[in-house]
Parts: structure tokens; C-alpha cells; sequence
């Protein structure tokens, strides 16, 4: 699948000024990332936004807007804006921020989160697994 390449440099432009901003190809387009992180993309003509969740009911029905379906199903949080909504560069770059300022939120809470927060400790049984060999006495 092709992707929209001037509506790619848009963004790229938009995004030049903040650090940590990559681009990978994914789904078919480009998408630019925050510190590893999806901000939004490019897929044929339209934009891809991470809008967040929360905001997700509220966006997703304003006009040029729909949800972002890839898959069939779709994904909460995430957007398609048609280029109807992206004409001018004051229309792209608040679909952008929105983006790139929700990914931040998204970077800072789990940067904060404690790495090994839901992880399980193993068990006696699956240390022993885990070493090879049969449990250790208590």
C-alpha cells in the first residue's frame, strides 16, 4: 500500500522541532514515534491519530473523523482524519499536537510505573523448571 508522501512531510515538518521523534513503516504508510512510542501516521490519504482513549467517543464523531478500523475491528484510541480535515497547516498540526501530547502523557506514566509491576514471581515449581531440577527443600 502507497501512502500520501506530501501529507507525510507535513507531519515530518510539524514534528522537526521535538526530540525523540523517529518514523517507522508500519501498516502499509509511515508512522512517527515518540521515544518508540506511535504519535500518528500515514495511511494512503488519510492521517493516522492516537487520540487516547478517553477522548476516543468525543473524536471519533466529529466530522472528516473515523474510527481506525485496519483490522476490521476498531482499535480504541486511534483515528483515521480524512485530508478533507487536514487542508490547511493549522488543521494538521492540531491533530498532531493532540498526538504527540498524548503519547507524551502515555511515555511519562509509564516511565514512572514500576518495571516489574504485575510480573509474578515464580514459584517453588517453576524456579525448579526454571533451574532444571528438582525443587528446593523449604
Amino acid at each position: 500500500m502507497a501512502y500520501d508522501e506530501k501529507l507525510a512531510s507535513r507531519i515530518r515538518e510539524i514534528l522537526s522541532e521535538s526530540k525523540g521523534i523517529t518514523e517507522k513503516k508500519m501498516f502499509g504508510g509511515v508512522c512517527f514515534l515518540l521515544n518508540g512510542k506511535m504519535v500518528c501516521g500515514v495511511l494512503k490519504d488519510e492521517m493516522i491519530a492516537k487520540i487516547g482513549r478517553e477522548n476516543h467517543e468525543r473524536i471519533a464523531a466529529q466530522k472528516h473523523v473515523r474510527p481506525f478500523d485496519f483490522s476490521g475491528k476498531p482499535m480504541m484510541g486511534m483515528v483515521y482524519v480524512t485530508a478533507a480535515g487536514l487542508k490547511t497547516k493549522r488543521d494538521l498540526s492540531k491533530w498532531v499536537e493532540m498526538s504527540r501530547a498524548n503519547t507524551a502523557a502515555l511515555s511519562v506514566t509509564s516511565s514512572t510505573a514500576s518495571p516489574t509491576r504485575g510480573l509474578r514471581k515464580p514459584g517453588p515449581t517453576q524456579s525448579a523448571r526454571a533451574r532444571g531440577g528438582a525443587p528446593r527443600p523449604a
